[in-house]
């Protein structure tokens, strides 16, 4: 990086390709700083919006008002 500037939670969840490549080097020791929490907190925002899409997925759909069928 040129500017020494550390990159965002946001950047990292933006460009998960290179989250992954950080923290595969902070698990290495080869990166550290807040760079590695910021990886790591865009991954686990990742894996917590994907956790929720398959949640929101096995809901059951609602009447939206109407009355359950009756069977005679």
């Amino acid at each position: 990086m040129l500017c020494g500037c550390e990159r965002s939670a946001t950047y990292f969840a933006e460009n998960p390709a290179v989250a992954k490549e950080v923290l595969e080097d902070c698990k290495r020791g080869a990166h550290g700083g807040p760079e590695c929490q910021n990886a790591q907190a865009a991954e686990a925002n990742a894996r917590h919006e994907a956790a929720q899409s398959v949640w929101r997925s096995m809901q059951h759909p609602t009447n939206q008002g109407s009355e359950p069928r009756r069977e005679r």
